[in-house]
């Protein structure tokens, strides 16, 4: 990247804040839970890799990226998976705010390629649309 420092991005979700851990099982696989508490995990470990090193001389960087609602087959494996992929279908564009892939990717691709200055201002933190998130 532009400025010579190192990066970290990471694909969370907004749903991580209202994830919970089970400690019984931490490598839960299946279900709702599961993609909220693995969204949490990527959240908290992007702001424990900058707590380490975000400061270094290396200036690692590293956010976490909420890509929104995008037009992706994530659903299928949810449970009622095919149920969602058919509300989806028929709803309005307009109702379900759903992105193009491409435009669910933007803020990935612009934390791993902007200058250090914009980096340093989103390391650690979860961002959307360019922007600092939540």
């Amino acid at each position: 990247p532009p400025g010579g420092g190192g990066r970290v991005v990471s694909v969370g979700s907004e749903l991580c804040l209202h994830a919970s851990f089970d400690w019984q099982d931490l490598n839960r696989k299946e279900g709702f839970d599961a993609y909220m508490q693995s969204k949490l995990c990527n959240l908290l470990h992007i702001e424990e890799l900058h707590r380490r090193h975000g400061g270094a001389p290396a200036r690692l960087r590293a956010a976490c990226v909420d890509p929104g609602e995008a037009n992706t087959d994530i659903v299928r494996h949810f449970p009622m998976g095919w149920a969602i992929k058919i509300f989806l279908r028929f709803m309005p564009a307009s109702l379900t705010s759903q992105r193009t892939c491409k435009e669910g990717a933007d803020s990935a691709v612009y934390c791993a390629t902007c200058g250090d200055e914009e980096a340093a201002s989103f390391s650690g933190r979860f961002v959307r649309d360019r922007k600092l998130f939540a």
